[in-house]
């Protein structure tokens, strides 16, 4: 198994031996408290595990990260990509028993780096063949004005992603919809009369080549 397909647990576990005295005191607090331990910056970890900063530094590299940031992205990677995971794998994955893993995992939901969990559907495979990437401008960028737009299409099942930019345009939209002319329909009776819009370019997707959720953390 290489290296990068390895849990921190794994990787901690395998190196062991290899640590120091003040490491290994690090390490089994690491795996005491997986993967929450990890999340928060490098001198509360330090703290919790009574050891120097340093050490936390020097044993990251001995796990194979190049950095404390690339060791606390890498714990979150088994939730990540395997969301539909149960507890009992999860916790035999990172060495601990069902109940502790069970607190970190709800810990990671407290904190909210965990927001949730969902299918991920194929709109295909559901009747909704066409997505539609949409450029929206409007008539005025004061901060109520963008607040009363994006509160328009909270409303509007169809747009499943709205994201504020920086230049001419002020949103882009992700709407999916079961053919050209229900979506037709859904830009002129629904999204271009929305409050405070200008003008509307839109650009039908012809594939997807990639599509990844979440972050890099690798």
């Amino acid at each position: 198994m290489g290296t990068s397909s390895q849990t921190i647990a794994e990787r901690i576990q395998k190196r062991m031996d290899d640590l120091t005295r003040a490491e290994r005191q690090l390490a089994l607090s690491v795996l005491e408290n997986y993967p929450a331990s990890g999340l928060g910056p490098l001198a509360s970890l330090a703290k919790s595990a009574n050891v120097s900063v340093p050490t936390v530094a020097r044993m990251v590299q001995k796990l194979g990260f190049k950095g404390y940031p690339q060791f606390h992205h890498a714990l979150l990677q088994e939730l990540q990509a395997e969301g539909r995971i149960t507890n009992v794998e999860l916790a035999r994955r990172v060495g601990l028993t069902a109940p502790p893993c069970l607190r970190r995992v709800r810990a990671l939901e407290d904190m909210g780096v965990i927001r949730g969990y969902h299918a991920d559907l194929e709109p295909s495979k559901l009747g909704f063949a066409i997505v539609v990437f949409a450029m929206v401008s409007l008539k005025s960028q004061a901060e109520d004005s963008l607040r009363e737009f994006e509160a328009a299409m909270q409303d509007l099942p169809e747009v499943r992603e709205v994201h504020m930019l920086n230049g001419e345009i002020d949103f882009v939209l992700k709407i999916v919809s079961r053919d050209l002319q229900s979506f037709q329909e859904f830009l002129t009776s629904k999204l271009t009369p929305a409050p405070n819009v200008a003008s509307v370019k839109t650009s039908l997707t012809i594939r997807t080549s990639k599509y990844t959720p979440g972050v890099p953390l690798k």
